[in-house]
């Protein structure tokens, strides 16, 4: 998938997850902020962990990782170019090509 929604929101932390924790009542939150470099098709992420105990912040972590992405195009082609045929996908869960561009993809190809 190609994190579109993300390009408008560079460099901004939001809250992606919150809950609570089962065992003491821990609330937990997960902040995200995303650079995009879109000739290298590669995304930065940066996660921020939060654990707050009775409103206090008692631990965080900040892990990065970073996210290459393909075009619905790009990626039928690696799976040709290694000996895949009969490449075909399918978007949002639905064999429709008219699919959301935000949707995930399926590719199914026989070997």
């Amino acid at each position: 998938m190609v994190p579109w929604r993300d390009f408008g929101v560079e460099r901004q932390w939001r809250v992606r997850r919150s809950g609570v924790r089962p065992s003491d009542g821990a609330t937990i939150l997960i902040h995200e902020a995303t650079v995009s470099d879109r000739f290298e098709q590669v995304q930065h992420i940066w996660m921020r962990h939060e654990v707050f105990k009775e409103g206090l912040l008692v631990q965080t972590h900040l892990p990065t990782h970073r996210l290459r992405w393909y075009y619905r195009h790009e990626f039928a082609m690696m799976l040709e170019s290694v000996g895949f045929r009969e490449v075909a996908v399918q978007c949002g869960y639905t064999n429709s090509d008219r699919a959301n561009p935000e949707a995930e993809w399926i590719f199914v190809a026989k070997c």
